[in-house]
């Protein structure tokens, strides 16, 4: 799951919490993590069908848009899909280095310092 540079403060500060793909089948996983950038990572916390037109303007806003026609501007672009089209969306929340699965630990680390 790719961000644009522009949503990755929101994402890390918690204000954004939710995206919209448009995705036959999901291609993420519940409890999954992805890479956000070259320290966090995103996990899914859940996955729902839904049609464009039943995106509210405060789910618009929690995934990183100023408003639904933002949103819904942003999304048909393209041209291929319009308000009556199914999109996924993804709940989700960021996962800190600290917390991160895929950050390396030193070798330099003692085991008193990793609170064993």
């Amino acid at each position: 799951m790719l961000f644009k540079q522009e949503f990755h403060q929101g994402i890390v500060d918690d204000t954004i919490t939710t995206t919209y793909w448009w995705w036959k089948t999901a291609r993420v996983t519940v409890g999954n993590t992805y890479r956000l950038n070259s320290e966090g990572v995103v996990k899914v916390d859940g996955i729902r069908s839904l049609a464009m037109s039943d995106i509210s303007e405060y789910e618009a806003q929690v995934s990183g848009f100023e408003s639904r026609e933002a949103l819904i501007a942003q999304m048909t672009r393209s041209g291929t899909i319009g308000e009556d089209s199914s999109v996924c969306r993804v709940a989700f929340h960021y996962m800190s280095p600290d917390r991160n699965p895929f950050v390396d630990v030193s070798d330099d680390v003692t085991t008193d310092e990793l609170g064993r």
